[in-house]
């Protein structure tokens, strides 16, 4: 669920459901892809709907400034859209803000390992941008999934269908993307399950006091 050594054990009221896009295309490595756009979805866990929103486009140009018909075809992001978006360290300090204020007792919430386990950090250490502890710890939502229904998704249409979404969700873009993202987490809970890390759950099970966190 999370590469970061130092446990959290604040539980969680806010679940911020965090995705990202990135170039792509059949000529693009892995260790050439830059983010282009990111969307956080901020889900109370008390009422088990968004509180609130974070949408941003960002300009990749270390690699490449032009993307390739295959990405705008996968991701809905344009050039347009990317010529006037704020660089990559303008856009993580638009990002870092927003986050703030859930931090102290929230957790992010991802489809897969890739975005957080992969791609920022890689970009940050393209930037020599120091990865803040908050973004090395998260939950896996595919790996939920699993422990929800018996069954592991294998990708995000696989999650949608488990639900009864239509696949028109998987073939939005832009924030509305990130909502339908969003609403699988608002089932989940809604299902009575406790988006928590192991160390978390230890000390709930544990029976642990509230100043114990």
């Amino acid at each position: 669920m999370s590469w970061c050594s130092a446990p959290k054990l604040r539980p969680n009221k806010w679940l911020l459901v965090f995705d990202l896009e990135s170039t792509c295309g059949t000529s693009v490595p892995w260790y050439e892809k830059e983010i282009i756009e990111c969307r956080i979805l901020v889900v109370s866990v008390e009422t088990r709907k968004r509180i609130s929103e974070f949408h941003s486009y960002v300009r990749a140009g270390t690699f490449s400034d032009t993307l390739n018909p295959m990405c705008v075809q996968l991701t809905g992001v344009t050039q347009d859209q990317l010529n006037s978006a704020p660089t990559f360290v303008n856009f993580f300090k638009s990002m870092d803000a927003f986050c703030e204020p859930f931090k102290q007792e929230g957790i992010l919430v991802t489809v897969d390992d890739w975005d957080l386990f992969t791609m920022l950090p890689a970009q940050c250490l393209r930037y020599n941008y120091e990865l803040p502890t908050f973004y090395r710890r998260y939950l896996n939502l595919r790996t939920i999934m699993g422990e929800v229904f018996g069954k592991r998704p294998e990708d995000v249409t696989a999650m949608f269908h488990q639900l009864g979404m239509p696949l028109a969700c998987y073939m939005s873009s832009g924030l509305e993307y990130g909502r339908h993202i969003a609403a699988i987490v608002e089932k989940i809970l809604a299902k009575g399950y406790i988006f928590e890390t192991n160390s978390q759950n230890k000390k709930r099970l544990n029976g642990s006091s509230k100043d114990d966190y």
